[in-house]
Formats: C-alpha cells, structure tokens, sequence
C-alpha cells in the first residue's frame, strides 16, 4: 500500500488567507486604537483628579485661597521665547518643581502633570495641564468679556465661586503650532482653545474634585457656556 502524500496549500489558497487575515486586521485596528485612546483619556482625567485634589488641600492649608497659575510653575509664564523651532516656550521646559503645589510638598510625582497622548513629551516638556485663566478674574466680575483681573500673587477666594461643580480649573490646552495660540505658559487664557488629542476631545477637571470631557476647541476664557459662576 501507497503511504498517503500530504498535499500542501495552493498559491490561491495562501492568498485567500493572507487576505483574511488582512481584513480581520483592517477590522480589529480600530477598535484597538479607540481602545488605547479611551485608556489614555482615564489616565488623563485620573492624572486631573489627583492635581485637584492637590489644589483642594491648598485651599485647606491657605484660608480658603486657590493657589493661582503658580500651582504648576513658577513662573507660570514669561517673555514666550520659543525654543526647538518654535515648537515650545521656555515656560513649557520649566519643571513642575517650582511650582506651589510641589514646593508645598503637596504634590510629589511630577508625572501626574504630563499627558501621555501629549505630542510635544518628547521635547522635554514639564506639563501637559494648564490654569483656567477665568479663576483669576475679580470677583463680582464673571458674566464679562474682557473682565479685570486680580494683580499679584494671582489668587482667589474658593468661596467666591458659586458653581463649584462646573468651574473647570486644569485643562488640556491646544498643542498643535497649526492652529492658533498654541500652549506656551500655565495660563488657559485669552484665545487658548482646548485640545483635540482624546479623540477630537480634551480632558478637564473641576473646582469640587471631578474630572470629565469636553470638546476641542473651546475657548475657555471667552464662551460664556463655560464661564465659571
């Protein structure tokens, strides 16, 4: 009797599987990405929690007063010269260390400032969070374009603020040098717009402790939706 003869796969058939295969990745890379992208925006919003929580123990230890812009460095900006072809600014490489909330000893991992979907980490970049300059404007003065802002140290009354819940304080500032005012100091002021990194969508936190997500784009200083109370 004959021994039976294996017989091997076609060129046809080798094809036809590559190309599942091929579909079945074009299928899965998606999701995966979403996946990670989703992975990074909890990371993003635990990194806001804790900063949160950090100022909130601020206020504890300082008569009720918010510790300004001088929370993530100090100081939170300067002349804007722009370094690595203007990619970034001075203030962007200047370490979290010198700010309040570090200096305090109230904050103790520097990593809980940076984003990890932050495009510019690897031109040595300090902090991926900025202050919501609308935190700094005078009290009795909120509801205002173009309100006056507190001189000096920059700080204000937490018991100022009515709406606690929806004041937001850190957010991820616009990084990309091809839209307009990209991040360049602590300040999320003026024409800062929020960044599109979470899946066209940045990360925020708030005044009572939370954090959460709002849409790219956002000016935060001059829509009155997100003025804060």
């Amino acid at each position: 009797m004959l021994p039976r003869r294996h017989r091997g796969f076609t060129l046809v058939e080798l094809l036809v599987v590559i190309g599942i295969i091929a579909v079945l990745v074009a299928i899965l890379m998606p999701a995966l990405h979403r996946a990670r992208d989703q992975a990074q925006a909890i990371n993003c919003r635990s990194n806001l929690r804790q900063l949160t929580l950090a100022v909130l123990m601020y206020v504890n230890e300082n008569h009720g007063y918010l510790p300004g812009p001088r929370a993530i460095i100090d100081p939170p900006g300067d002349l804007n010269n722009y370094v690595y072809t203007g990619a970034i600014t001075q203030a962007d490489l200047r370490p979290t260390s010198t700010g309040s909330l570090a200096t305090l000893g109230l904050l103790k991992e520097p990593r809980v400032w940076l984003c990890a979907s932050d495009p510019r980490l690897t031109l040595g970049i300090q902090f991926s969070y900025t202050y919501n300059g609308r935190l700094i404007v005078q009290p009795g003065h909120d509801g205002e374009d173009n309100p006056p802002q507190l001189t000096g140290p920059l700080l204000r009354k937490i018991t100022t603020f009515r709406d606690t819940p929806r004041d937001i304080i850190f957010a991820e500032e616009n990084t990309s040098t091809s839209r307009p005012a990209p991040i360049n100091d602590a300040f999320f002021i003026y024409g800062d717009v929020t960044d599109d990194r979470h899946n066209r969508s940045a990360q925020v936190s708030y005044l009572d402790g939370h954090a959460g997500q709002i849409p790219a784009n956002v000016d935060l200083y001059n829509d009155h939706a997100y003025f804060c109370q």
